[in-house]
C-alpha cells in the first residue's frame, strides 16, 4: 500500500474533503482516532486479510481491499 492509497482511504474514512493535504489528513487522524499517518497504515494493512476478496472483470485476478459505491480505494492482489 503506498502513501497516495493510504491518503485516499484516509479521507474516505474521515469523510473529509478529497483535496485535503498530507498535513490536513495527517491532522485529521490524530484528532479523530489519535493516530499518525504511519499507525493508520499500519492498521489498514493489518484488516486487508478480513476484506471481501472480488475478481477482476478485467484481468481475472482477485484482489482484496477496502471499497466504496463498488470501487476499490485500496487493493492487494490475493495470493
Amino acid at each position: 500500500m503506498d502513501w497516495f492509497e493510504v491518503e485516499e482511504l484516509a479521507i474516505a474514512v474521515l469523510g473529509i474533503h478529497e483535496d485535503s493535504d498530507s498535513d490536513a489528513i495527517e491532522q485529521a487522524l490524530a484528532d479523530r482516532f489519535e493516530v499518525s499517518g504511519d499507525q493508520f497504515k499500519k492498521i489498514a494493512e493489518a484488516l486487508i486479510p478480513f476484506t471481501v476478496a472480488a475478481k477482476s472483470s478485467i484481468t481475472d485476478n482477485w484482489y482484496q481491499g477496502f471499497a466504496k459505491h463498488d470501487e476499490f480505494i485500496v487493493k492487494v492482489e490475493v495470493r
